[in-house]
């Protein structure tokens, strides 16, 4: 970090296993989709308890859908006690000259009769709706007609914009076996006294045996929709449109217009495509082929036009069709449950030869709901599959890469264990020009994918049209990208104007097609976490088809290459950059069909799924400067021409799939593996030594009570009207360089260190204690005085914290020499004499329960996600002690093995015994300079080299912990309620991260304080600090619940007095600190010196956190929320200063 430089975007990318706690949803018994203004779906559906649940695609969201049941509050209102269900429902959206509309019907079966309920004119911009639409009963009210009970067969809800038109298919005679229908349309507004009027049929249909959708044809007058129909009866098929009635008087039945397929062939299923002037294209699906009837020709005894026709248009169960700008696509679900779609130009849409070739996307499917997103102009559906889940699929406009995800809800509740999937995750960290951390900042993300990323835990679509996000309190952004293949996609950031495009496919992509020779891919082998390995591919694998792949992975290269440009952005990018592609085939595979490069690869995936046999090649097109990957069964040739990295990198599988080995297995090859042993023992280091170091401060409580006055009294002797202090240009060029010059807080962050902290930072307020806990329990009387002395020294203490306060905001960005000016001016004999009084007080509070309140950290404790990853390499119970020391040390392990290759606590004797030693006294004297005493006699020393690791470890996992603080901290101050879930793993890692720090420079001291007394009152100051961050926290902060009076604060619960506490024992370090760097201002320079001089620096900062902590908990609105900002860049920056400590040599 630097006092001033450019806007900075550094980011890390890794293939790696990573982790959501969602719920999977289950298919429901009927689905449909429409989408929402944004862009963002909506599905209706029948659940399995037979209500009717809309489930909405909401970005910003944890799990990225919401779900209500929003029958359940008619059905309570009008079947009081009754055990009703939905029968069916309809769902459409239609766009008129404003923002479109959402029209929701359904169908209540009480029984004996079923009841219809229309929810019409929902807004497809404002959702407010979705939770309780507001429902309206239509009782069955046709004139003349009489039932004795209502059996709806249908619905539908026609996507018109110039009109609501709702059918309603009733059995005519339930008690008949033949069950013909009897056809109503809807009128929502009675206009003539009734709801319910009869659409009379032309022709008898059978309620099992005929297929229908709502549309018109063009001209003639022709303003209402109708009904296309199609069935059998007595085994004859019959095929109609006939509208919903005259268009000049509703009592009058439409004229019909009788359709025939040439040869008589039966309808197997009909969709409508809507144009522009609500009249409707006309798709049919029979006997393997495709069949339109333009809107315009529509006459009686009209025959539809063959397009083309295709094997898999064989069995058609269900088709739709959608017009999105200049492009028409039909979507099929076909009699082998395999998901297809064919799309054409709208200007030639009479040419069968212009319609894309229909290939299976997706297989194993039961039920599709398709739409094209109009935001993104992506083509999607939601298919329920035959593995029992509710899969999206998203193919990109520009990349023409599909993409697959299930739809996931929120976990029923905290202990729901998370599933582990394989993704491209990205942290990218952003500085603004003044170089500090951008904490929430807003940031422009792009993607060449239309696609489904988490962004800091929260759900976002994004693709080529940029969306806002907000980076975190630490400046940072963590990018999810689930996979369940190679290809991913890339990112465009920006931030104030600077712009960095991350490929996060590049680092694992390398590493597969680095494999160019036989011998390399045979001696391939995917490691485990567990450290074993398997081959990637197949022994007895032919020396043909290893120089097949291996000579592939060469040309992939060069492809790749050839075709990373920069990503397009915006909506129009991708079609201006697609506009002028011409494509052919292959000179020597004339006999390939072109399609696509997604589509392709989908059918590649189809083949592998069914063990097909194939060959896949590429081929470069020297005279379009393009690549072209060919594949071959043994009785079909596709081709698909690569323009785009990520259509390369997904061609890459395939390519090895040849050689059978398995996508899963590919991606287990690539991904990131953390070395969890060596990880594990640097946990157990960290946990071991800061457990001596809190013991230790527990058992000074005794000592400190009797001590800690005079110990005070001496240091004010020694400082006494600052004498001498003031000065402090010996430091050099570090007094006049702003405070935050110095700090790094980026160095050695990647996307596999951060995994742990990421889940924590998401989900630690969530945690939950399994089993007993103990709470320590302070008796009345301290606490009574602990608040009587506050009070007491109120108007001292709050103008001390108040100017402090003043100093806070700018003092990062002050030179160190200005600031430490303004804290001396601060700092006198009456707030010190001050702080002390408070001290002592805590002191008798801490001696009654300093080895209760160490017992919270050993609590075993549940953190969504962070324990489902423990548990996962074999940590069932943990501590949040563990678990927040697990989080620091898998990015400390991860920086060094990749800077040195080694992991900073090797398996030695040296790590056996820092992991082993179960006393501070024995730990302390192996840190000691060896003496002229026998070994044997003196204790363990650690071997050379040992004392500068711990030291450097712990100034980087302090470092670490007050990183994660800026966040967690945050999000605690921001919480009204002083009782949050942030508040234990907020103070913990308060607590933790203060101790590190000590503990480092008690054992492993640079350049330490010199002056006995201020030595003594920095030692006291930290124990009482760290135990009472501990005491001040949790259930126990209740009991501290009082009044105190300070200028300018409104000190009223647990916390405000535990913060105030915290800010008042700032007063005495800061005495130390600025003495401390006065101190070291006569030192000559070195490295231990700067060491001191940062470490001093650090804990500056870390003052500033602190008063901001107590000003944000104590005051409202605008003020709370600047504090709270202060606070998060303070612990920035302080955490930035350790790490860049732990750094020196």
């Amino acid at each position: 970090m630097s006092a001033a430089t450019d806007v900075t975007l550094v980011h890390s990318s890794e293939l790696m296993t990573n982790y959501l706690q969602a719920e999977v949803i289950a298919p429901d018994a009927k689905f449909a989709a429409v989408q929402i203004d944004s862009g963002a779906a909506l599905l209706v559906s029948i659940g399995t308890d037979r209500a009717l649940y809309l489930t909405a695609e909401t970005p910003a969201a944890r799990s990225g859908w919401e779900r209500a049941n929003v029958s359940a509050a008619q059905v309570a209102s009008d079947f009081p006690g009754k055990a009703v269900t939905c029968k069916d429902f309809a769902v459409a959206r239609s766009a008129g000259a404003g923002k479109a509309a959402i029209d929701l019907a359904m169908v209540i079966s009480d029984g004996t009769d079923d009841h219809l309920y229309l929810s019409l004119g929902n807004s497809g911009d404002d959702t407010s709706w979705l939770r309780q639409p507001a429902w309206v009963a239509y009782p069955f009210d046709a004139a003349g007609t009489a039932v004795r009970s209502l059996q709806v067969a249908g619905i539908m809800i026609s996507d018109a914009s110039d009109g609501e038109y709702v059918v309603v298919d009733v059995i005519a005679d339930p008690s008949s076996s033949e069950a013909l229908v009897s056809r109503y349309y809807i009128d929502s507004a009675r206009s003539g006294g009734s709801a319910w009027h009869p659409h009379r049929l032309t022709i008898d249909l059978e309620a099992s045996g005929y297929v229908s959708c709502l549309g018109r044809p063009a001209g003639g007058g022709k303003t209402v929709d109708g009904l296309y129909m199609a069935g059998r009866v007595s085994g004859s098929p019959q095929f109609i449109y006939q509208p919903l009635y005259n268009a000049y008087d509703r009592n009058l039945p439409g004229a019909p217009s009788l359709f025939g397929l040439p040869g008589g062939a039966a309808v197997e299923a009909l969709a409508t495509c809507r144009n522009a002037d609500d009249s409707s294209d006309l798709y049919v699906a029979a006997a393997g082929a495709l069949y339109r009837m333009a809107s315009d020709d529509q006459g009686d005894d009209a025959t539809p036009v063959e397009l083309f026709a295709n094997a898999h248009l064989a069995g058609i169960r269900s088709l739709y069709a959608e017009l999105d700008a200049d492009t028409v696509v039909v979507w099929g679900l076909n009699g082998s449950d395999e998901v297809f779609y064919t799309a054409c130009p709208a200007a030639d849409l009479a040419d069968g030869g212009a319609w894309s070739v229909p290939v299976p996307i997706l297989s194993g499917v039961e039920q599709i709901a398709p739409f094209v997103n109009s935001a993104q102009s992506s083509n999607t559906f939601f298919a329920h599959t035959g593995a029992g889940t509710l899969t999206k699929a998203t193919k990109s406009p520009d990349t023409l890469v599909w993409s697959f995800h299930a739809v996931t809800l929120d976990p029923p509740d905290a202990m729901a264990p998370a599933r582990s999937f394989s993704s491209y995750t990205t942290r990218v960290d952003i500085a603004g020009a003044d170089g500090a951390p951008a904490s929430n900042a807003s940031v422009s993300i792009s993607a060449t994918n239309v696609t489904s990323v988490w962004i800091n835990a929260l759900y976002h679509l994004v693709g080529p049209e940029p969306v806002q996000v907000t980076a975190d309190a630490a400046g940072a952004l963590t990018i999810v990208e689930p996979v369940e293949a190679l290809s991913g996609t890339r990112l465009t950031v920006v931030y104030e104007g600077v712009t960095t495009v991350i490929d996060p496919m590049a680092g694992p992509f390398g590493r597969l097609t680095s494999l160019t020779t036989p011998a390399q891919l045979s001696g391939a082998t995917v490691t485990a976490a567990d450290g074993s390995s398997t081959p990637l591919v197949p022994p007895g694998t032919s020396d043909a088809d290893l120089q097949l792949v291996a000579s592939g992975n060469g040309q992939l290269a060069k492809a790749y290459a050839s075709v990373n440009r920069p990503p397009a952005i915006g909506a129009g990018a991708a079609a201006a950059r697609r506009g002028g592609l011409t494509v052919s085939s292959p000179p020597d595979d004339l006999g390939a069909v072109l399609i696509d490069a997604g589509d392709l690869l989908c059918w590649v995936a189809d083949r592998v799924e069914r063990d097909v046999e194939y060959v896949a090649r590429l081929v470069q097109d020297d005279a379009r400067q393009a690549w072209q990957l060919v594949v071959r069964t043994a009785d079909l040739t596709y081709c698909c021409v690569l323009d785009c990295v990520e259509q390369v990198v997904a061609a890459a599988q395939w390519l090895f799939a040849m050689l059978k080995t398995a996508v899963t297995d590919t991606l287990a090859y690539l991904e990131f593996v953390v070395a969890w042993d060596d990880v594990k023992r640097t946990k157990e280091v960290f946990v071991n030594l800061v457990s001596l170091f809190l013991a230790l401060q527990v058992d000074q409580v005794e000592v400190l009570r009797s001590d800690l006055d005079r110990s005070i009294a001496g240091a004010r002797q020694s400082i006494d009207g600052w004498a001498g202090v003031g000065d402090w240009s010996g430091l050099g060029s570090t007094a006049t360089t702003t405070v935050g010059a110095a700090s790094t807080p980026t160095a050695g962050q990647s996307a596999p260190g951060s995994l742990l902290a990421h889940h924590f930072a998401s989900n630690a307020g969530a945690a939950t204690a399994v089993g007993s806990v103990v709470v320590p329990d302070p008796s009345p009387d301290p606490i009574a005085v602990l608040l009587e002395a506050l009070n007491r020294e109120g108007d001292t203490l709050g103008d001390a914290i108040g100017r402090l306060d003043q100093l806070a905001g700018d003092a990062v960005a002050m030179p160190l020499e200005e600031l430490l000016r303004g804290v001396v001016d601060v700092v006198g004999d009456a707030a010190l004499d001050s702080a002390g009084t408070v001290a002592d007080a805590l002191l008798d509070v801490l001696y009654d329960v300093a080895t209760a309140t160490l017992s919270a950290l050993e609590t075993p404790i549940h953190v969504p996600v962070v324990s489902d990853v423990l548990a996962g390499i074999g940590v069932q119970e943990a501590s949040l002690l563990d678990v927040v020391c697990w989080t620091a040390a898998l990015p400390v392990t991860v920086a060094c093995k990749a800077a040195t290759g080694a992991a900073p606590f090797p398996d030695d004797a040296d790590t056996s015994f820092l992991i082993g030693v179960r006393d501070y006294e024995t730990l302390a004297q192996a840190f000691s300079p060896p003496t002229a005493v026998p070994r044997a006699a003196a204790g363990a020393h650690l071997s050379p080299g040992a004392e500068a690791l711990v030291h450097a470890f712990f100034h980087q996992a302090s470092g670490l912990c007050s990183l994660l603080s800026a966040i967690v901290s945050s999000l605690e101050a921001a919480d009204e309620l002083a009782d949050n879930g942030w508040s234990v793993p907020s103070a913990v890692l308060g607590a933790i991260g203060g101790g590190t720090a000590g503990l480092a420079n008690w054992l492993a001291p640079r350049e330490p304080v010199q002056n006995h007394a201020v030595s003594l009152v920095g030692d006291a100051t930290t124990a009482v600090r760290l135990l009472a961050k501990l005491l001040f926290s949790g259930p126990v902060q209740k009991r501290f619940a009082g009044t105190v009076a300070l200028r300018g604060l409104s000190v009223s619960d647990g916390r405000g007095v535990g913060a105030i506490c915290d800010a008042v024992l700032v007063i005495p370090a800061l005495v130390c600190t600025a003495w401390h760097l006065h101190e070291l201002s006569a030192k000559p320079a070195a490295s231990e010196r700067t060491v001191a001089i940062l470490d001093e620096t650090s804990s500056l900062t870390s003052y500033i956190a602190r008063i901001s902590y107590a000003v944000a908990v104590n005051t409202e609105g605008p003020p709370r929320a600047v504090a709270i900002g202060v606070m998060a860049g303070a612990n920035v920056c302080t955490g930035g200063l350790q790490i860049a400590e732990s750094a020196v040599r």
